[in-house]
């Protein structure tokens, strides 16, 4: 989970709590059984993803939950332009990464 602009942390933990119903969110620090120190919690911010609004999905066989993810990323409205995928083949097969971000 990345994000970038004006999207606050706070919003970024809703959304992974709305998307936690169907949705295994790893890395967002929101699931007790994360690791991460409050200071992680509700993804990661970067500069690197801004003007990015992807799934991200490494292998061919995860494209479809990939499609589903963006889809349900855009029913939370954390953003108001379309989530697309694309595929990245530093992603692990089996694991997807959300990147959203807004001006």
């Amino acid at each position: 989970m990345r994000f970038a602009g004006s999207i606050k942390r706070e919003e970024i933990i809703q959304m992974v709590r709305a998307l936690s119903a169907t949705w295994r969110i790893k890395g967002a620090g929101v699931d007790p059984s994360d690791t991460q120190t409050s200071g992680e919690r509700g993804g990661e911010r970067t500069i690197t993803v801004y003007g990015q609004n992807a799934v991200l999905y490494g292998d061919d066989s995860d494209r479809s939950a990939a499609e589903n993810l963006a889809e349900a990323v855009m029913r939370t409205r954390i953003v108001s332009v379309q989530v697309v995928t694309s595929q990245d083949a530093a992603i692990p097969k089996g694991t997807l990464e959300i990147r959203v971000s807004r001006p």
